[in-house]
C-alpha cells in the first residue's frame, strides 16, 4: 500500500505544476494584451497633439520593420492637424503581432483643407524589452 501512495503523489504535484504553468501563461498573455491596449492609447494621444518626436519612441528600428519617417516627412506632418481619430478593436494574429485599423481626419493649419487617411498598424511585442513596436510605420500622406 505505501508503493501506491508514493507513486500517486508526484503524479498529483506534476498536474498542480501543470495547472500553474498554465495558469502563469494565461496571466502573461493578459499582461501583455494590457501593455498592448497601453501602448495604443499613449501611440494614440501621442499622435492627436502631434507630438512628432514622441511618436518616434513607438517605432521598430530594425530592417524588418518599416523605416521611421525622415525629417521632411515630419515637417510635411508637422502642417496637419488630427481633427480626428478613431480605432477600430485590434486583433492579434497567430504570429503575436497585434493589427489595428485607425481612420484619421486631418486638417491643413495653413489652408484648412481637410483629408482622411486609414492607418493599417502594424505592432510587435518585444519580450526581452517588454513593449509593443510599431512596424508599419506612418500612414502616407498622399493617400
Amino acid at each position: 500500500m505505501h508503493a501506491r501512495r508514493t507513486h500517486r503523489f508526484p503524479l498529483r504535484w506534476l498536474f498542480v505544476f501543470a495547472g500553474l504553468l498554465m495558469i502563469s501563461g494565461l496571466a502573461e498573455a493578459r499582461v501583455d494584451q494590457r501593455r498592448l491596449q497601453a501602448t495604443l492609447y499613449d501611440y494614440a494621444s501621442a499622435f492627436r497633439w502631434g507630438q512628432m518626436n514622441e511618436i518616434l519612441t513607438f517605432f521598430a528600428k530594425d530592417e524588418k520593420s518599416a523605416k521611421p519617417p525622415t525629417s521632411f516627412e515630419l515637417e510635411r506632418w508637422k502642417q496637419w492637424k488630427v481633427v480626428g481619430y478613431r480605432a477600430q478593436p485590434y486583433a492579434i494574429s497567430k504570429d503575436g503581432h497585434a493589427e489595428q485599423v485607425v481612420e484619421i481626419e486631418l486638417s491643413n493649419i495653413n489652408s484648412q483643407a481637410t483629408r482622411r487617411l486609414f492607418d493599417r498598424q502594424r505592432w510587435r511585442y518585444e519580450k526581452k524589452d517588454k513593449v509593443w513596436l510599431l512596424t508599419s510605420g506612418l500612414p502616407s500622406l498622399s493617400q
